[in-house]
């Protein structure tokens, strides 16, 4: 993940404007989708539920398809959020499925290539009643990367631009174990300086946040908090820091701190 944010220079080795970053794409599950369903739910395609891939990568977050359960509809919003934050930090170029902006869902069809119909259409009353939710948060996001070249730059970043944190603000954990990450990428020259973290622990972090010179954290983005206050970019408000300068983070949630003078 952490090669993939600063840009797959392993792979990419001119540019980072050449890697298409995407978390979901025409094959396979829509965003929506793929916080809803473990299994694919090809059987309008007519083939039995044969077509299509097995291995989605997805995560129902505790019940299959559709729920009324507020908890874990809670969820499924963080981690679409969780997902667009890290497709828009990353470098590179980035791609969108459409109708993901809004959390268009294709009920578990993983395979709709020969659906013409509200599988695959665009759902304008469904963006339109989701204005104020994720497609604000999305929108917001974008703009977000737009204004600032520490997120779009078109070179690799490098040991001067970004510092890798673990959640006690020490070195990072790298094993296949752990599931926290943070980092700072930093414009010493414009004193820019932006904080990311990720938490996919199934229990809460108290983070330790690193001090920016003299610049005062600030929160843009908290998956966790509801809408309209998971993304605030204009007039952030300071990020609730303790004492000790830990920020606390619910589990399955993502971080966008700022600092300003």
């Amino acid at each position: 993940m952490a090669r993939c944010i600063a840009g797959s220079s392993e792979v990419y080795r001119t540019s980072p404007r050449h890697s298409i970053n995407f978390v979901t794409c025409h094959d396979g599950f829509s965003l929506r989708d793929l916080v809803s369903y473990n299994t694919k739910n090809n059987l309008a395609n007519g083939e039995a539920n044969r077509d299509g891939i097995d291995d989605n990568c997805s995560w129902n977050c505790g019940s299959e398809g559709p729920t009324t359960d507020p908890e874990i509809d809670r969820l499924r919003q963080r981690q679409m959020r969780n997902f667009v934050v890290a497709l828009t930090v990353s470098r590179g170029t980035p791609m969108l499925l459409m109708g993901d902006e809004y959390g268009h869902t294709k009920g578990g069809n993983n395979n709709a290539w020969c659906q013409d119909g509200l599988l695959n259409y665009f759902d304008w009353d469904a963006a339109e009643e989701d204005r104020d939710g994720l497609a604000r948060f999305v929108s917001l996001c974008l703009q977000f990367r737009a204004d600032h070249t520490l997120l779009c730059a078109e070179r690799f970043v490098n040991e001067k631009d970004i510092e890798w944190h673990g959640a006690d603000g020490g070195a990072p954990d790298w094993s296949r174990s752990s599931r926290f990450v943070a980092f700072t990428l930093k414009d010493t020259a414009r004193s820019e300086f932006l904080y990311v973290a990720f938490n996919a622990r199934w229990e809460p972090a108290d983070v330790r946040v690193p001090r920016a010179d003299s610049c005062v954290w600030l929160r843009v983005a908290d998956t966790a908090l509801p809408p309209p206050h998971d993304f605030v970019p204009y007039n952030p408000p300071p990020a609730a820091l303790t004492a000790s300068g830990t920020y606390h983070m619910p589990d399955h949630s993502t971080v966008i701190l700022c600092a300003a003078m």
